[in-house]
């Protein structure tokens, strides 16, 4: 193709150059000339996202589970492991002198509460471990008073309870679960003792005949381990008899002045 000065394409082309000649393309047959050439058809592919290219866009990293040994697995470990007592076992070799004492500070270790739990059982009236340390059965365990002389509490405090000889229910430890009532035996220069007492079975005894002939009521003493008045069936305040001192502890020690009780001297 030739191009004269008078055609106006002429100076088209000498600024950009001549024509190419345009090749097949997938969609037809090229052309020659200054026509423009047919368009060419662009193909995008997309490729399946990987887990990288995902946790890239996404931003999360990719959860890994590593698989959670077995217990034969450990226990393989263990036994090549010559600071652990497994791989001595595993060869017949008795376990070396630390290895030893890490045992047994461990085994100290985990019996050591419950042997203090035992122990403060065993010291605390209101618990039945505290009767049975003392071939006592446990039963039910009220908080009592006592009221006596000053000297008389103090040796009770020290050595516990002596049963009276005689009574209105007969030989025993007399308490009250009414503090007003210990309290009118002690008088204003007396004493009142706090103690835990372990009834155990319990016998109710209606006393008015007793109170009004002047006998005593002892035909519990064969049967029960105390005896219970409730008020006005004898006596103007309840009161209990304790057939055997051991079930009673002494607690602690008040002072009676004027009406008013005042703590000297708490055990428990």
């Amino acid at each position: 193709m030739s191009f004269s000065g008078n055609d106006p394409l002429s100076h088209f082309w000498f600024d950009r150059g001549p024509p190419l000649a345009m090749g097949k393309s997938s969609g037809g047959s090229g052309c020659r000339g200054g026509g423009r050439g047919p368009a060419v058809k662009t193909v995008k592919t997309c490729s399946k996202p990987t887990s990288s290219n995902t946790s890239k866009s996404t931003g999360l990293k990719a959860k890994t589970s590593s698989p959670k040994p077995t217990s034969s697995q450990v226990n393989r470990a263990n036994q090549l492991n010559p600071c652990h007592a497994a791989f001595h076992q595993s060869r017949g070799l008795p376990p070396t002198a630390a290895q030893k004492a890490a045992q047994t500070s461990s085994k100290s270790a985990s019996s050591k509460p419950s042997q203090d739990t035992n122990r403060a059982n065993q010291r605390n009236p209101f618990h039945p471990a505290f009767w049975k340390s003392r071939n006592i059965e446990p039963g039910k365990v009220e908080m009592v008073y006592h009221g006596t002389s000053k000297d008389a509490a103090q040796a009770i405090l020290k050595k516990g309870f002596n049963p009276s000889k005689d009574g209105l229910l007969g030989k025993g430890v007399y308490v009250t679960t009414d503090r007003s009532k210990a309290q009118a035996f002690a008088g204003d220069d007396g004493r009142i003792l706090r103690a835990a007492a372990n009834l155990g079975h319990v016998q109710t005894v209606d006393a008015r005949a007793a109170r009004k002939y002047g006998f005593s009521e002892t035909a519990w003493h064969k049967t029960h381990d105390s005896a219970y008045v409730p008020q006005g069936e004898g006596v103007a305040r309840p009161e209990h008899c304790v057939k055997d001192p051991a079930r009673v502890i002494p607690l602690g020690v008040q002072q009676t002045l004027a009406g008013v009780g005042h703590n000297l001297c708490d055990r428990v």
